[in-house]
């Protein structure tokens, strides 16, 4: 038995809007973002991540890790364009 407090940053987003006009090429708004999922996980536990489990949501064997992967860490980048 471990203990299995935890400290996640699950997401985040941050985002800029170009304050330039651009009106001459028809676009009206601009904006740039980046977002992470799954970026920071603190945590004493030993095992992959005190989160998962392969006994999905039975009530006799939570907590069970048997050769689980971790929650996967995305990044996603883009761009909104307003016309």
């Amino acid at each position: 038995i471990q203990k299995g407090d935890f400290l996640r940053l699950q997401t985040a987003t941050l985002g800029y809007k170009i304050p330039a006009d651009l009106s001459r090429l028809g676009i009206t708004s601009l904006r740039l973002y980046a977002q992470a999922t799954n970026l920071f996980l603190w945590t004493p536990y030993k095992g992959v991540d005190p989160e998962i489990s392969t006994n999905g949501d039975s009530n006799l064997a939570s907590g069970i890790e048997r050769n689980t992967i971790p929650q996967a860490r995305s990044f996603t980048f883009g761009i909104n364009i307003g016309l």
